[in-house]
């Protein structure tokens, strides 16, 4: 997948954020099960710990254990950041959307049909759907800010 010069492949981007993760052994009751939940690596701590008949959560980590045999969904938002001397990157998504702020400029991103995000949806009017994403993403890093 090629990027052009601003848009560099990274942490951030969809492709260096979403990984698979497969979880297999005993207690596993769902055998062969794809979902697209948001898990973080923090949840993971969490996870062992519950399995290991320990809390449900592990500082900023929510364990996803009941996953393991039931479907439902794990977190609403994900966030992620990269903060360096030369920059302020961070990003907020939900299972649609992914609202993307680098030095204080934004981008939203529909990455179901744009993994590459090539497409900054804030160059155009939005959608009623994508405005109600939009809001709810900044709202949520707003409510970060504060804590």
């Amino acid at each position: 997948m090629g990027y052009s010069e601003d848009h560099g492949k990274g942490p951030i981007y969809e492709d260096g954020i979403c990984v698979a993760l497969i979880i297999a052994g005993p207690g596993v009751g769902r055998a062969r099960a794809i979902d697209n939940i948001m898990i973080q690596s923090l949840d993971l701590p969490a996870l062992i710990l519950n399995y290991m008949g320990g809390a449900g959560s592990f500082g900023d980590g929510k364990s996803s254990l009941p996953l393991l045999n039931t479907a439902g969904s794990h977190r609403e938002y994900l966030y992620t950041e990269s903060v360096n001397t030369n920059n302020s990157v961070y990003a907020v998504k939900d299972a649609s959307y992914k609202l993307w702020i680098k030095n204080e400029r934004g981008a939203l991103y529909y990455h179901v049909k744009n993994l590459s995000e090539d497409e900054n949806l804030l160059n155009a009017d939005l959608t009623d759907e994508a405005q109600t994403s939009y809001d709810a993403l900044k709202n949520y890093i707003s409510v970060l800010n504060d804590e």
